[in-house]
C-alpha cells in the first residue's frame, strides 16, 4: 500500500510509546500526517516531547473506557517487544481483534518508504555510528531520515529531510534486524548479548550473517574476531587489519579525543578530528565514513560530517560537577562496553574513579556475571545500584545484589539517599561515572541537583 494511503489521516496506537525507537517511529507517523496515541508506564522527556506535538499519552495502571475507545478507533497497533500477553492494554487490543505489529516489523515497513536503506547492526556502538552516518549524509546535502536508539545532540532520535535514504539502527533483540533489507548493511562487532533470544552463540552469529547477506552490499569490521572467523570477504573497515577497505592511519589523540587519516584502499582521503572521547569511536567513524563512501558520498563530506558530530546523550555525557568532581553518564550495560568506558574515564581522571552501575535485565547479568565483575574491577570505588528489570521477572541469580556479592570491593544499595551520600564523596580531580541502560540517567541528574541544593 502506498505510504500516503497507509499513514496519512490514519490512527496509530503505540503500546510502549516512551522507548527510544518507539518514540522515533511515532514522530515519523506524525511527520507523515498520521494521528498518534500511546501508552507508557512512565512519563519521560520523550513522552513529554510527544505530548507537546499533540500526542495523547495514557499512563494510568488501569485502562480507561476512553482509551479502549481509542484502541477501537485505531487502524494500526504498534507494540514494543517489552510488552506481551498479560498486559491489560495488549489483551484489550487482542480482545478487540486488532492486528498487533511489533516494533521490529513496523520498522521494517517504515524502511520500505525510502529509496535506500543504511542499517547499522552490532552488539555495541549502533546508536553512535547511526548518528555519525546522519551527520555525514547531512553534510553532503542528502535527503534522508535517521531513526536512532538514543538522542543525538543535534538530531535527537528522529530527523527527516527527505526520502532518499533511511539511516537506522538494526537491533538483534528477537532477531528484529532481519525485518530490514538494507542497501548497505553495517556490522560493527559481535558479542554475547541478548542471549535469552538465542539457543547459543552460533545462532547469534548466524543471525548477523543472514542480516549481512540480505544487504545489497555489506560493510563489516575486519578487526572483530567473530566476524573474521565466520564471515565471507565483505567490504570492511579496521584499525589493526591493514588489508581492510577503510582504515585509520596516523592516529593522534588530545585528551582521549582522536584524530586520524581516513583511508580507502590505502589512499588517504581526508583527516578526521573527532569531538567525542574514546578509541572505540574510531571504529564507529570508519563504519559511518565507509557506509557513506559506498553510497557515493565524497570524502570532504565524510570529514565535515564526522568532525561536526558532538555526541549522543548518555554516551559519556557530562552532566555536571560537584566539589570539583566531574559527573558523567554512560549507557554502557555490557561488560565490553563498561571496560571501554572505564578505560576512557580513567585516562581523563587525575584522582579517584567512582563508578555507579545499574544492571539492566536479569538474564544479561546472570549470563555475564563473571565478565561484569572483571570489567567493573577497574573502578577505584564501586557502587552497584538496584537493577533495572526492564521486561523481565525477578531472578535472584541475576540480580544486582548477587553481582555486588560476586564483585570484590563493591557496595550495594537500593535507595537514592544511599547513592547520593556515596557519590557526593567525590572531590577535586575525581570522576563520578554512572553506567547503565535503565533509569540511572534520571537518577544521576536528580541526586546531583539534590546534593547541590544541600538536601542530602
Amino acid at each position: 500500500m502506498p505510504k500516503k494511503e497507509r499513514i496519512k489521516g490514519k490512527r496509530f496506537y503505540f503500546l510502549g510509546i516512551g522507548g527510544a525507537s518507539m518514540s522515533a517511529l511515532a514522530k515519523y507517523i506524525l511527520c507523515e500526517g498520521g494521528e498518534v496515541f500511546g501508552y507508557d508506564a512512565q512519563l519521560s522527556a520523550r513522552t513529554e516531547e510527544l505530548a507537546r506535538a499533540g500526542v495523547e499519552i495514557y499512563t494510568s495502571a488501569a485502562i480507561s473506557e476512553t482509551e479502549k475507545a481509542v484502541i477501537n478507533s485505531a487502524e494500526n497497533i504498534v507494540c514494543t517487544s517489552a510488552i506481551a500477553r498479560g498486559n491489560s492494554r495488549f489483551d484489550e487490543c487482542f480482545a478487540q481483534g486488532k492486528k498487533i505489529v511489533f516494533r521490529g516489523e513496523f520498522l521494517g515497513e517504515v524502511a520500505k518508504d525510502f529509496s535506500s536503506v543504511v542499517a547499522v547492526a552490532g552488539s555495541h556502538g549502533k546508536t553512535t555510528c547511526t548518528s555519525m552516518c546522519a551527520h555525514v549524509f547531512s553534510a553532503a546535502g542528502k535527503k534522508f531520515a535517521v531513526h536512532a536508539g538514543g538522542d543525538d545532540n543535534t538530531f535527537g532520535n528522529f530527523y527527516k529531510t527527505g526520502e532518499e535514504y533511511f539511516i537506522t539502527e538494526a537491533c538483534e533483540y528477537k532477531k528484529n534486524l532481519l525485518y530490514l533489507h538494507p542497501d548497505v548493511a553495517v556490522l560493527l562487532n559481535i558479542d554475547r548479548d541478548h542471549m535469552e533470544c538465542y539457543r547459543d552463540e552460533n545462532e547469534l552469529i548466524g543471525t548477523f550473517e543472514t542480516f549481512c547477506s540480505s544487504g545489497r552490499t555489506s560493510l563489516v569490521c575486519a578487526d572483530d574476531e567473530k566476524i573474521k572467523e565466520n564471515f565471507p570477504a565483505y567490504p570492511s573497515f579496521g584499525i589493526e587489519t591493514k588489508r581492510a577497505d577503510f582504515t585509520a592511519e596516523n592516529i593522534g589523540t588530545i585528551g582521549e579525543k582522536y584524530s586520524f587519516d581516513f583511508c580507502e584502499n590505502g589512499k588517504n582521503l581526508c583527516r578526521v578530528r573527532l569531538n567525542v572521547a574514546g578509541r572505540c569511536h574510531i571504529y564507529n567513524a570508519l563504519a559511518a565514513g565507509g557506509a557513506a563512501r559506498l553510497c557515493g558520498i565524497s570524502a570532504e563530506y565524510v570529514a565535515a560530517g564526522l568532525n561536526a558530530f558532538s555526541g549522543v546523550k548518555r554516551r559519556f555525557e557530562k552532566i555536571g560537577e560537584n566539589h570539583g568532581a566531574q559527573w558523567y553518564c554512560d549507557y554502557a550495560h555490557h561488560p565490553r562496553e563498561i571496560a571501554a568506558t572505564l578505560k576512557t574515564a580513567a585516562a581523563l581522571t587525575a584522582g579517584r574513579l567512582y563508578v555507579i552501575f545499574q544492571p539492566h535485565t536479569y538474564s544479561r547479568t546472570k549470563t555475564l556475571m563473571a565478565d561484569f565483575s572483571e570489567a567493573l574491577s577497574a573502578a577505584d570505588d564501586l557502587f552497584i545500584f538496584k537493577e533495572y528489570a526492564a521486561r523481565e521477572p525477578y531472578d535472584e541469580s541475576g540480580s544486582a545484589k548477587r553481582l555486588a556479592v560476586n564483585t570484590p570491593g563493591a557496595r550495594y544499595g537500593e535507595t537514592k539517599e544511599e547513592l547520593a551520600k556515596w557519590a557526593g564523596a567525590g572531590g577535586c580531580g575525581d570522576t563520578v561515572l554512572f553506567l547503565g541502560a535503565g533509569d540511572i540517567y534520571g537518577t544521576a541528574k536528580e541526586i546531583l541537583a539534590q546534593i547541590r541544593n544541600n538536601r542530602v
